[in-house]
């Protein structure tokens, strides 16, 4: 289904912080819900779900989440690329870790309460929950996706309107020429900033790429993005964007936007530069602020 093709916002780089809250979230519901609705049909008796069992479900629904966030994007990095995650993709995810926390919260009552270990048992339980989840979780997948969309179509619009009817201009720090500093022996690339459209990081190199008289000019030099930023910081224009890409904003022509944030446009050239959504506000606020 094409639906499922859909463009869908998933950001690995996630703080610890920010794991253990979402996980303790999950942990949580695991633990109110099955000690207030006690599914006695899950394990067979309703000593499966007193107070310490229950305790135990909700802390093997919060680890499993947490490991999921962690190592599923280390184990299958080409899958978890966050420009080709899609609906489907973040189903499977989802969809992955509520059968795995059944499993396991299963598999602990089963020993928990010393009964005989049943496959099939296990196996029908697992039906149920996916069949019982399966509504929900795409409907909140679909629910976010569609207000995510909404959201930075709405946006981009109103930069693109912004863009439209100024010329976008800042006053630079001292000049608008600067020699990046490689790492290599004698690695340098004198450039004017006003002539660079983007710099993209490709593992230890970076390659910044300009437009010189109405032609576009690359330059691959031995650097991390992160040092790039650094001797370009002093202007106001440049602005990294995401983890693998810093622009000149000045140059960007066009924005757009789905599920997963904004795109810029920039002519002479048809790469498509993602923003990473925690800097969502910050771009739009000095694409708007330089084209007043």
């Amino acid at each position: 289904m094409r639906y499922l093709e859909r463009p869908y916002p998933r950001e690995w780089n996630l703080t610890p912080i920010f794991i253990f809250k979402v996980s303790s979230f999950i942990g949580l519901f695991v633990f109110l819900f099955l000690y207030i609705f006690q599914p006695d049909n899950l394990i067979g008796t309703s000593n499966a779900f007193a107070l310490f069992p229950c305790f135990i479900y909700g802390l093997i629904g919060s680890v499993i989440p947490s490991l999921s966030l962690i190592f599923t994007p280390r184990l299958f990095p080409n899958y978890c690329n966050e420009e080709k995650w899609n609906i489907k993709k973040e189903f499977t995810l989802n969809i992955s870790i509520v059968i795995l926390i059944a499993i396991f919260v299963n598999i602990f009552g089963f020993n928990y309460l010393e009964i005989d270990f049943d496959w099939f048992k296990l196996f029908k339980i697992v039906t149920l929950v996916f069949l019982v989840s399966l509504i929900p979780v795409l409907g909140l997948i679909s629910f976010n996706q569609n207000r995510w969309l909404k959201q930075y179509i709405a946006s981009s619009e109103e930069i693109n309107e912004t863009i439209e009817h100024s010329k976008p201009h800042l006053p630079h720090v001292n000049s608008n020429e600067v020699i990046i500093e490689g790492q290599g022996k004698n690695e340098r690339v004198r450039l004017n900033v006003d002539d660079v459209l983007f710099i993209s990081s490709q593992g230890n190199y970076c390659e910044i790429i300009r437009v010189i008289n109405g032609k576009i000019k690359k330059d691959l030099i031995r650097i991390s993005i992160a040092n790039i930023e650094e001797q370009l910081k002093s202007f106001e224009v440049i602005e990294k964007v995401h983890r693998s890409f810093i622009v000149n904003l000045e140059n960007v022509r066009n924005v757009n936007g789905n599920a997963q944030g904004y795109k810029l446009y920039f002519e002479h050239t048809k790469t498509v530069v993602p923003v990473s959504r925690n800097k969502s506000k910050e771009i739009k606020s000095k694409l708007i602020a330089l084209s007043k």
